[in-house]
């Protein structure tokens, strides 16, 4: 089949998933990544080039330095890979393009936790809105392929905000954990 790895390319993919631990803004040497399945440079990038080829890795630095893409953690899943835990409290938003499924996930908890506050508390209405607004995008932005890091991140520091006007120090504290 066309999207079927070698198996080079197959422990390549795995080892690139285990390195970055998922995390489509992590960046790796090609070079290191090969010399944890035993291959010397030149045949490290060689699988490197056909595993960009097939859009599970992105180029980072001109040097070597490449990252796995979100296509690629949906491959190495395919093969069995596992993503790391989605504790709270060691998850961050990072800094990629989209967010990934462990991060997807943690936004997810994070978000059935903020609800019941919203309506438990008492927000002036246009904070309210606001709010209900930055969920509601938040939401939808999860039902993308590619959830952008960015929006998420701007409707958390907005949450935030919001919560910090009817001084709800749990809810911060965790919005502040996901954002550090």
């Amino acid at each position: 089949m066309l999207n079927d790895p070698n198996d080079q390319q197959r422990r390549f993919l795995l080892a690139l998933f285990d390195v970055t631990q998922a995390d489509s803004s992590a960046q790796v040497s090609m070079y290191d990544i090969g010399a944890t399945i035993e291959l010397d440079r030149d045949d490290a990038a060689r699988v490197a080039e056909s595993v960009m080829g097939y859009g599970w890795a992105e180029v980072k630095t001109l040097s070597g330095g490449i990252g796995i893409s979100a296509e690629g953690i949906e491959k190495a899943q395919e093969l069995g890979a596992k993503l790391p835990s989605a504790d709270e409290d060691t998850v961050r938003l990072g800094t990629g393009l989209v967010l990934d499924e462990a991060v997807k996930k943690a936004v997810e908890t994070l978000l059935t936790g903020i609800k019941p506050v919203v309506c438990e508390s008492t927000f002036e209405y246009d904070v309210l809105v606001e709010i209900i607004t930055d969920v509601r995008t938040i939401e939808i932005q999860l039902t993308s392929p590619r959830p952008k890091t960015a929006v998420v991140r701007a409707c958390f520091e907005s949450l935030k905000a919001g919560f910090e006007k009817v001084d709800h120090a749990e809810t911060i504290s965790s919005i502040d954990r996901l954002l550090a």
